[in-house]
C-alpha cells in the first residue's frame, strides 16, 4: 500500500521546468533542430544566491530581486535577459575551478543588469509571459550557439524579432563597463577578483578565432586585450586580491558540481577519485550517479552514510527521500521529505516535491479504500500554498494542487489552478476553459477565489490584445 512507482528522466530534485525545441533555418540547409532545457533545483539554486547575495547588496539590489535560471547546456556562456535574469549554463558552472570564478562572473552579469544594457531587449519581452519570455531567450540562446541568432529571433513576430534577433550580444563598451562594475561590487563586498580574471584568462586565446570555433561567452561577450589587461591591473591594486574566498563557499559549491556530474554525466561520476579537499562532494556525485543509473539500493545505502555524517544536511535528506520514491516506497519517502523541509524551511521546490509525494499516497489509499484521506491532501494543499511564497510562477505547483483538489472533490479549485498553470505556459485556449468550468463551480461564498478569476480572465484578455499587435 505505501509503495508507488513513478517514472523520471529526472528526480524531482532536479527538475525540467519545460524543454524548448526550436527548428533553424539556416541558409543552404535543411532545418535541423536544437533544444536547450532548464534545471530547477533547491540546493544548487540557494547556494548559487548565497555567493551572489553580497554582490547583489553591492549593486543595490535585494537577495530575491533578481532570479538565477539554471540551463542544461555544455557550452561555457552566462547572459542576463528578460528583466532581472541571469542565465548561467551548467557547463560554466562545472568548468569554473572555484567559487570566486563564479562569483565574478556574476558580478560581471550583475552589472550588465544595473547598467541598463537590457534595454533594447525591454521592449520586445512586453506583454509576454515569464515561461514565454524563458522560451524566446532560450531559442535566442540556442541560435547564438548555432552561429544563426537571425533564425531565432524568427519564432516572434514583427518588432519583436528585430529587437531580439541581437538580444543576447554586448559591445566592446559594454563589455568594459560591465567589467569596472564588476570590480566595484566585489571591491565593495571585500572579495577577490582573482576569479574574474582567471575565468577570463581561460578565453583570452579565443578572441583572434573564428566565429565558430569561440565559445558562446565569447561570441555574446567580446573578449580584448584592453579589458583583461584592466583586470590584471585592477587585481594588483586590490586589497583584497589575497583575501581567501568563504569557507563555506569552498564547501558548498564543489557540491554543487558533484550534483551536476552526477545527474548529467554519471558515468563520469562514478570514476571520479574521492580526493582529499571534496571527499564527500565525490561521494555525493556517486551517490546521484547510482540513482541516475537505477541501483537504487545501493544509492540509498551512501546516502545513509552522508546523512550519518551531516544529518542536518537537508539536502540530503532531499536526495535521499527522491532515491525512495522512484524506488516505489512513498511512506518512507514522505518521511525523509518531512525532514527536508523542516531543515530547508524556506525552500518552495522542496515543499512541492513533497507534496507529490503526498498525493501519491493519497492516490495509493483512494485505490485500496475507495476514498482519498483528507488528511494527507490537506497537508500537501498547505505545502503547496506555502510553496507560492516563492515559487509563484512554477506552473508544476497549480498542477498538483489541481490533482489533490480534484482528488478532494473540490472541482473548482482544481479548476481553477489549471487555469493558472494555463496562463503559466501561455496555453490561452486552455486558460480560458478551466476558467470557465471554475467560475461555474466555486462556491458561491470563495470571493477571494473568484476574484482570482477575474483576474485571469482580464490577464488572458491583454495576451489576446497583445497578440493581435
Amino acid at each position: 500500500m505505501g509503495y508507488l512507482r513513478r517514472r523520471r528522466f529526472f528526480s524531482g530534485i532536479v527538475a525540467f521546468l519545460f524543454a524548448v525545441t526550436l527548428c533553424f533555418l539556416a541558409q543552404g540547409e535543411t532545418a535541423r533542430a536544437q533544444g536547450l532545457s532548464l534545471i530547477r533545483d533547491a540546493e544548487i539554486e540557494n547556494v548559487i544566491r548565497d555567493i551572489s547575495a553580497p554582490l547583489f547588496q553591492e549593486a543595490g539590489f535585494s537577495r530575491d530581486s533578481i532570479r538565477i535560471i539554471i540551463v542544461q547546456s555544455n557550452e561555457l556562456n552566462a547572459f542576463v535577459a528578460g528583466g532581472h535574469n541571469i542565465f548561467l549554463h551548467t557547463g560554466l558552472l562545472l568548468r569554473a575551478e572555484n567559487a570566486g570564478e563564479l562569483a565574478g562572473v556574476i558580478a560581471h552579469e550583475l552589472s550588465h543588469i544595473a547598467s541598463g544594457h537590457l534595454a533594447r531587449g525591454h521592449a520586445a519581452m512586453e506583454g509576454i509571459s515569464f515561461q514565454a519570455m524563458l522560451a524566446a531567450v532560450l531559442g535566442i540562446a540556442a541560435a547564438v550557439g548555432s552561429g544563426n541568432a537571425e533564425a531565432g529571433a524568427a519564432i516572434m513576430t514583427g518588432g519583436q524579432a528585430a529587437a531580439l534577433a541581437s538580444f543576447l550580444k554586448y559591445n566592446r563598451t559594454q563589455e568594459a563597463s560591465a567589467d569596472h562594475g564588476a570590480i566595484s561590487y566585489l571591491n565593495g563586498a571585500g572579495l577577490s577578483a582573482r576569479g574574474l580574471l582567471s575565468f577570463m584568462e581561460k578565453l583570452e586565446g579565443e578572441e583572434l578565432l573564428p566565429s565558430s570555433q569561440q565559445s558562446e561567452y565569447v561570441r555574446t561577450h567580446p573578449l580584448t586585450v584592453d579589458r583583461i589587461n584592466f583586470l590584471r591591473h585592477a587585481v594588483g591594486q586590490s586589497r583584497y586580491s589575497d583575501r581567501p574566498f568563504p569557507a563555506v563557499w569552498n564547501k558548498d559549491f564543489p557540491r554543487v558540481q558533484a550534483k551536476l556530474m552526477g545527474f548529467l554525466y554519471p558515468e563520469r561520476a562514478l570514476n571520479l577519485r574521492e580526493g582529499i579537499t571534496h571527499p564527500i562532494a565525490a561521494r555525493y556525485a556517486k551517490a546521484i550517479a547510482l540513482f541516475r543509473k537505477g541501483k537504487l539500493t545501493e544509492a540509498v545505502s551512501m546516502m545513509d552514510d552522508l546523512i550519518e555524517e551531516e544529518p542536518e544536511n537537508g539536502y540530503f535528506h532531499e536526495l535521499k527521500g527522491d532515491i525512495l520514491f522512484e524506488a516505489g516506497n512513498a511512506l518512507h519517502a514522505a518521511k525523509s521529505y518531512q525532514k527536508a523541509v523542516e531543515l530547508q524551511p524556506d525552500s518552495g521546490l522542496i515543499k512541492i516535491d513533497y507534496a507529490h509525494v503526498l498525493t501519491g499516497i493519497a492516490r495509493a489509499r483512494q485505490s485500496r479504500d475507495g476514498k482519498a484521506p483528507a488528511d494527507v491532501l490537506d497537508k500537501a494543499i498547505g505545502l503547496l500554498q506555502q510553496a507560492k511564497e516563492d515559487e509563484n510562477l512554477n506552473p508544476s505547483l497549480y498542477r498538483f494542487l489541481a490533482v489533490a483538489y480534484g482528488m478532494k472533490g473540490e472541482d473548482g479549485y482544481a479548476r481553477l489552478n489549471l487555469a493558472e498553470e494555463a496562463v503559466l505556459r501561455n496555453d490561452l485556449d486552455v486558460a480560458e476553459r478551466q476558467i470557465s468550468y471554475a467560475e461555474a463551480n466555486l462556491p458561491e461564498k470563495a470571493a477571494q477565489a473568484r476574484l482570482r478569476v477575474a483576474d485571469l480572465k482580464e490577464v488572458v484578455a491583454q495576451r489576446r490584445a497583445e497578440m493581435k499587435k
